[in-house]
């Protein structure tokens, strides 16, 4: 709506449709400026859930987006890649509410989100401290809230995967991931690799994806175990851009 989101006075961006904003402006008012319901609004409107094709025609009539000709590529935020991982792990606790979940810093120095009776709470729930913050949220741009945050920064740099590769913390998620898989596929690797992906993705894999993933897992079982195979597999999943990027 507005490019400048630290500034809407005259020293400002001009609002791209000021008709939409002023009419969103009274929704909020009339509907007792509930953010929910502006959310509910804008999630269940016909423009929101229209689908997204990058076509060579768009690409040429409006090449910068501005005519918001299709949805952009987006990274998953912080909050949202420690939450999809422990929830596709099936380590995650939807308890609503309560008092913060702790954290814990490792004699390596990583800070980790402390695990509960039920597992690991929403970011949201996860105390935030200043001189600790959670090193999977800080190495994902977790905005910095002092005094406050008008724009989330994303960026893409080697310690993010580094992270997703190394961290003893997300492989114990991989191999709960593994774990959950061979409980829905059992120990044949094509159902394993249609398990994972559903899981993980949301979708079966390609026919490309699929012939891959067989190789690399009868690769991977000729030193390791059919468990430990699985588990690589599944942090590989846990890193791609499938994973961490929406588009």
């Amino acid at each position: 709506l507005v490019a400048t989101t630290e500034s809407f006075g005259k020293s400002g961006a001009t609002p791209t449709h000021p008709e939409l904003l002023d009419w969103l402006a009274v929704e909020l008012v009339e509907s007792g400026w509930s953010l929910k319901a502006i959310h509910r609004l804008i999630l269940t409107s016909s423009a929101w859930r229209q689908s997204s094709r990058v076509t060579p025609e768009l690409e040429r009539q409006d090449p910068d987006n501005k005519l918001l000709s299709r949805m952009q590529l987006r990274r998953l935020d912080a909050e949202e890649i420690h939450d999809a991982l422990v929830f596709v792990a099936g380590e995650l606790d939807g308890t609503m509410l309560g008092p913060a979940a702790p954290v814990s810093q490792r004699p390596d120095g990583l800070v980790v989100p402390a695990r509960g009776p039920r597992g690991f709470r929403r970011s949201i729930y996860v105390r935030q401290e200043r001189k600790r913050p959670l090193t999977i949220l800080e190495d994902f741009d977790l905005p910095a809230m002092n005094p406050n945050c008008v724009e989330r920064k994303s960026s893409t740099v080697a310690t993010q995967a580094l992270h997703l590769l190394n961290n003893a913390w997300v492989g114990d998620l991989a191999r709960k991931l593994a774990e959950r898989v061979e409980r829905e596929a059992g120990v044949d690797f094509e159902k394993q690799v249609e398990a994972a992906s559903r899981i993980a993705l949301g979708r079966p894999p390609s026919r490309e994806a699929k012939i891959l993933a067989l190789e690399a897992l009868s690769r991977a079982s000729e030193s390791w175990t059919a468990r430990d195979a699985l588990v690589s597999w599944c942090q590989v999943l846990l890193n791609s851009a499938a994973f961490i990027y929406v588009d």
